[in-house]
């Protein structure tokens, strides 16, 4: 019984310094990326989600970033894995979306746009942007 609990508390110690030594990569990867270090930060955030791969806002905020780099490609493959996390996320539709489109994409970026339309009629960027 005894070595049960060391066991268990073991374990619990070991959690605690993953979330812990998790939550330092990304608030250094946040750091980098206010920085300028873009593609340090993004190297923070593939080994945050490396650790905790279901976390939808870093998993998007990854493709974010990966867009603002002109990187499109990447960046659609982030916002995939977020729409796997929250499926209906009418945002992330969006982003990739836009994605798709800057990739010259058209017609997964109409796709994905009409997807993201049905969810959240009254976005009007959808719609311009579907029209486009």
């Amino acid at each position: 019984m005894y070595r049960l609990r060391v066991l268990g508390l073991l374990l619990a110690a070991c959690l605690s310094a993953q979330t812990n030594s998790s939550e330092e990569l990304l608030r250094h990867a946040m750091e980098l990326q206010q920085s300028g270090d873009l593609e340090g930060a993004v190297r923070g955030y593939r080994e945050f989600l490396a650790i905790r791969p279901d976390e939808v806002a870093v998993q998007s905020n990854l493709g974010v970033l990966l867009s603002h780099m002109g990187r499109y490609s990447e960046a659609a493959i982030e916002y995939q894995k977020a729409l796997k996390l929250s499926p209906g996320n009418s945002g992330i539709l969006l982003n990739l979306g836009l994605a798709y489109y800057k990739a010259g994409r058209i017609p997964e970026a109409a796709q994905t746009f009409s997807k993201a339309h049905e969810i959240s009629p009254d976005n009007l960027q959808t719609t311009m942007l579907l029209g486009d």
